[in-house]
């Protein structure tokens, strides 16, 4: 006796094609080692200021340049300089 004839037979599920996902996967590792290599980038100087009264304070900069930490650092009537190791 056969009895597969009694039940009705199910459709078999569609393939989905997984290349998509795979995409936005790769897509969204790619944004964060893009961003951690834009933020690791930064270094970070100090800066000291506040030369008299209690004595210096140092403040930590982080920059991609020298150049942006002095400007950072010291603005025009600022009593703070950079200090590079």
């Amino acid at each position: 006796m056969n009895t597969d004839l009694n039940y009705p037979r199910s459709r078999p599920t569609p393939q989905t094609n997984p290349t998509p996902m795979r995409h936005t996967k790769t897509s969204w590792i790619g944004l964060v080692l893009i961003t951690m290599g834009l933020v690791s980038c930064q270094k970070e100087y100090n800066c000291v200021c506040g030369g008299s009264g209690d004595g210096p304070y140092v403040v930590i900069i982080e920059a991609s340049s020298e150049d942006e930490a002095q400007m950072e650092c010291s603005p025009p009537g600022s009593d703070c300089e950079l200090v590079i190791d």
